[in-house]
C-alpha cells in the first residue's frame, strides 16, 4: 500500500521544480534554467510511466530512451561551469560511450523485454563521475562561503544521493530473492523514496538565489 501511494506521488513531487522553475523563470541562471528542462523531461517521463504501468501497458522498452536523454540533459548540465576543455571532452567521450552501450544493450545484449540494469548500471557510474568532479571543482574554485548558496550544490547532492543508492539498490536485489514479495516491496519503496528526496533537492536548486 505504501509503495503504491508513494509510486503513484512521484509525478506530484517531479512537478514541484518544474513549478519552481516557472514562478522563477526570469532569476534563472544557466545551470538553472538546464536543470529546469530537465526536470519537466522527468516531469513527463513519471506521468509517462504511472500512466502505462496503471493501464497494465508494458513500458520497460521505453526505458533506455529515457537514460539516452538522462545522459545527453546531464552532460550539458554539468559542463556549464568553468571546468577545463579538457575535462569537457573527457566528459563528452564518456557520454558517448555510454549512449552507444546503451543502444547496444537494448538491441543485442538484454532487448526490450527485461530491464536493462546494466545501462542503468552504466548511467549511475558517469552520473556519480560527473558529481564527483564537480564536488571537485566546487570546493577548488568556491567564491563564497556555504555551499548551499551553489544550485550545482543540490544537484549533485541529489543525484549522488540517488544514484549510489540506485545502484546498492538494485546489486541487493540481485542478492536477495526478488520473488520474495516482501523483499521486493522493501527494496522498491526506498528506491521511490529516494527518488522523490532527488526531486525536492532538485526544487531547492532551482528555488535559490545564486552568489556572484
Amino acid at each position: 500500500m505504501l509503495l503504491k501511494l508513494l509510486f503513484r506521488s512521484i509525478p506530484l513531487f517531479a512537478f514541484f521544480p518544474v513549478l519552481t522553475g516557472i514562478i522563477r523563470r526570469d532569476k534563472l541562471e544557466l545551470t538553472q534554467k538546464r536543470l529546469f528542462y530537465l526536470t519537466t523531461f522527468y516531469f513527463i517521463s513519471e506521468c509517462f510511466f504511472l500512466y502505462t504501468s496503471v493501464a497494465g501497458m508494458e513500458n520497460l522498452k521505453y526505458v533506455p530512451f529515457v537514460i539516452i536523454c538522462e545522459l545527453i540533459f546531464y552532460f550539458r548540465l554539468f559542463t556549464t561551469n568553468k571546468s577545463s576543455n579538457l575535462h569537457k571532452r573527457t566528459t563528452l567521450f564518456l557520454c558517448i560511450i555510454c549512449i552507444f552501450f546503451t543502444a547496444f544493450n537494448y538491441i543485442y545484449i538484454q532487448g526490450s523485454n527485461q530491464m536493462n540494469s546494466y545501462s542503468t548500471l552504466i548511467r549511475d557510474l558517469f552520473l556519480i563521475y560527473l558529481v564527483l568532479s564537480n564536488f571537485y571543482f566546487l570546493i577548488q574554485n568556491l567564491n563564497e562561503k556555504n555551499l548551499e548558496n551553489s544550485p550545482i550544490f543540490w544537484v549533485c547532492t541529489g543525484v549522488l544521493l540517488y544514484n549510489s543508492s540506485t545502484m546498492i539498490i538494485f546489486a541487493l536485489g540481485n542478492i536477495i530473492n526478488m520473488n520474495d514479495y516482501d523483499s521486493a516491496t522493501n527494496i522498491w519503496t526506498i528506491n521511490v523514496f529516494l527518488d522523490i528526496i532527488k526531486y525536492i533537492l532538485f526544487g531547492v536548486a532551482l528555488w535559490i538565489t545564486p552568489r556572484n
